[in-house]
């Protein structure tokens, strides 16, 4: 037994060994990780800027169905784009953003949308007209939500993403039938 023992020892000190050393000269070169392999799974860091700004985006406090915020990426510039409701809306997603490491310049023309009691009205209307339709509903349970219901002295648009060409379709028949509604712009994405 105690023989075992020692060549099980003599065997795997070695191994051991080699991989402290192995670890010790990566901490020597100033590494905290390993080394990848990269091959495969090359994102640029230009998408990695823009998953986390999408991010950022999409997790606003107090964005909803009436406020579309987009975005462009270039190099380690974003520049912000969209409509929203709240002007604390537009300088709260200028602010989150700029906290992203990487980011270096936020240009911000995000749009207020001028207060209006008629389109207030009509963003109401328009929203239960789509999230209430019986083929839409599902969309009304996501914490974010993906159709965004832009209206503007009582020109409607619809931005944001759906699941299909028939849901698309839909959404914008819905917010057509809407009374009062000057035009109405279906800019809906489909899924892929």
């Amino acid at each position: 037994m105690i023989g075992r023992l020692r060549i099980v020892r003599a065997l795997i000190a070695p191994v051991l060994a080699a991989a402290l050393l192995g670890l010790n000269a990566w901490s020597a070169a100033g590494q905290d990780n390993p080394p990848r392999e990269t091959r495969g799974s090359a994102r640029t860091s230009e998408q990695r800027l823009a998953e986390a700004v999408r991010h950022e985006v999409d997790t606003l406090p107090n964005a909803g169905a009436f406020d579309y915020i987009d975005f462009r990426v270039d190099g380690t510039r974003v520049v912000l784009l969209g409509s929203v409701v709240l002007p604390s809306l537009k300088s709260g997603a200028e602010q989150a953003v700029k906290k992203i490491p990487g980011v270096e310049i936020v240009v911000n023309k995000i749009d207020v949308l001028s207060p209006s009691a008629e389109d207030d009205a009509l963003r109401r209307a328009e929203y239960r007209a789509i999230y209430y339709n019986s083929d839409l509903r599902k969309y009304n349970l996501k914490s974010i939500p993906p159709i965004r219901i832009i209206v503007s002295d009582r020109n409607v648009t619809l931005e944001g993403r759906v699941a299909s060409t028939e849901e698309k379709q839909l959404a914008g028949e819905k917010a057509r039938n809407v009374p009062n509604a000057r035009s109405v712009r279906n800019h809906l994405e489909v899924e892929q």
